[in-house]
C-alpha cells in the first residue's frame, strides 16, 4: 500500500525493492498502465527506507543496476529507524565509512508540530514527545494494559470500517 501511495503522490513508477528485482529478473516489470518498463542509462533507482534493506536485497539491486547500465542508485533513509529484518544493514555500515547528505528539516510533515514531535523522538526526547502529544489532545491513556489493548482494538475497528476515501 505504501508503494502505491508513493507512486500516486510522486507520479513515477514505484515498487518495493524485492518486487522490482524479481520482476526485472523475470522481464515482467510494467508500469501502472501495463506498459513494459525498460531500465537503462536514463534510470535512477531511489531506495526509500534503505536502512531497512538487507544485504541480499541491496546486493541484488546493485547487480540489477550493473546489468542494466542504470545511471545511479540513491539510498534514502533514517538510521534511527528500524533495522532490516534480513541479515545486516549495509546502509548503516556505508554511512560510517563515507560522506553523505543529511536532511535536517522534515519536509514530509505538513504540520509543523508533527515535524517538531518527530524530531523529539529522533533525538530520544520521549517524555517531551508524549507531553506535546498530550497537550494537543493526541495521547490516549488507559488505567491498565488490558484497557489500553481494548481501546486500541476499538479504535482500529472503527478505522477499518470506514470507507477508504473518508
Amino acid at each position: 500500500k505504501a508503494t502505491a501511495l508513493l507512486q500516486e503522490d510522486a507520479q513515477i513508477a514505484c515498487w518495493n525493492t524485492r518486487d522490482l528485482i524479481t520482476r526485472a529478473d523475470h522481464m515482467t516489470l510494467w508500469d501502472a498502465n501495463g506498459s513494459p518498463v525498460n531500465l537503462g542509462p536514463r534510470t535512477v533507482l531511489v531506495v526509500d527506507e534503505a536502512v531497512m534493506s538487507n544485504v541480499q536485497d541491496l546486493s541484488d539491486l546493485c547487480r540489477l543496476a550493473r546489468e542494466n547500465h542504470i545511471a545511479g542508485v540513491r539510498l534514502v533513509g533514517d538510521t534511527a529507524q528500524l533495522p532490516p529484518i534480513g541479515s545486516g544493514s549495509l546502509v548503516a555500515y556505508v554511512l560510517h565509512k563515507t560522506d553523505f547528505a543529511e536532511v535536517t528539516k522534515n519536509y514530509r510533515a505538513q504540520i509543523e508540530d508533527e515535524a517538531v514531535a518527530a524530531a523529539m523522538l529522533r533525538e530520544g526526547r520521549g517524555i517531551e514527545y508524549l507531553q506535546a502529544k498530550d497537550s494537543r489532545g493526541l495521547l490516549d491513556t488507559e488505567s491498565s494494559f488490558d484497557a489500553a489493548v481494548r481501546a486500541a482494538i476499538q479504535d482500529w475497528a472503527q478505522v477499518v470500517q470506514r470507507p477508504e476515501d473518508a
